[in-house]
């Protein structure tokens, strides 16, 4: 989704936004195998578990990013994937990895429910009009679809 946003925008480093987009909530991977290991999980609600693993995983996904050398801009577009107003100030690679987070919420991959599209702060930042959005989250859609035998 970032990408395709990317693109839409005619952005010069779409393939810099991919990366940001893959990577934005690679902390929920780690904390998951960590939740997944500890026995004493397997007893407790799993609401709460995946409600813990939420709130964690901006601050895991961060310092893991700075480990491996990422530079602070990146590091600050995904950690902000998850606010749902933004200054009007923040870059758009911020605004670009917010608005694909958000849109994944839209068509239905995320664990969250999603905004109305019209609502998103991010996609009224960057001046997406909501059928543009739309198109976005439908190419977003069949790309995970076309991909889905892999897994």
């Amino acid at each position: 989704a970032a990408k395709l946003i990317g693109q839409h925008l005619r952005l010069p480093e779409v393939d810099l936004l991919f990366l940001m987009g893959l990577t934005h909530d690679v902390g929920k991977t780690f904390l998951v195998k960590a939740f997944s290991e500890e026995t004493s999980v397997k007893g407790m609600d799993m609401k709460l578990v995946l409600a813990n693993i939420q709130e964690a995983h901006l601050s895991l996904s961060s310092v893991m990013l700075k480990r491996w050398g990422f530079n602070e801009g990146f590091i600050r577009a995904v950690s902000l994937h998850e606010k749902n107003e933004l200054d009007p100030a923040v870059s758009k690679d911020c605004l670009v990895v917010n608005l694909a987070n958000m849109l994944t919420r839209t068509i239905g991959y995320s664990l969250l429910e999603g905004a109305v599209p019209e609502e998103i702060g991010s996609a009224r930042a960057l001046a997406i009009p909501p059928p543009d959005l739309k198109k976005i989250g439908e190419d977003t859609l069949a790309i995970v679809k076309e991909l889905a035998h892999l897994f």
